[in-house]
């Protein structure tokens, strides 16, 4: 298991209101399950759908708090699919300097390197 102070925290940039909301949640969920795994923290935005849920707030709102989330993470995944939010998590990370990633492969690949290269030093 990986201590808690090597441990990055990793924003999932994902679909949430293009099809169906609760698989979106879902495919989100599964993709912080493999962050965790490989031994990181993941940052899910979409568990704001539960939040919203009990206490709406406008989109511009919910925006501003995942540009904030983005500021503290080493990285940020894209799930696929159809989303202009997720597109401008992407766009922003990049501009503030956030590792970018397109898809969980690539991610895992890149967490897996940097796991062989923290060992072997």
């Amino acid at each position: 298991m990986t201590h808690w102070q090597d441990m990055l925290r990793i924003y999932i940039a994902a679909p949430y209101s293009k099809g169906d909301k609760e698989k979106n949640v879902l495919a989100a969920i599964e993709a912080a399950e493999l962050i965790m795994k490989a031994g990181h923290r993941p940052i899910n935005p979409l568990f704001s759908h539960y939040h919203h849920l009990v206490f709406a707030h406008d989109y511009e709102e919910w925006m501003q708090q995942d540009f904030s989330d983005i500021m503290t993470c080493k990285a940020i995944v894209r799930l696929p699919g159809e989303s202009a939010g997720a597109d401008r998590e992407i766009a922003f990370a990049k501009q503030v300097g956030v590792d970018v990633f397109h898809s969980m492969e690539e991610l895992l690949d890149y967490l897996q390197f940097l796991e062989l290269e923290r060992l072997s030093s």
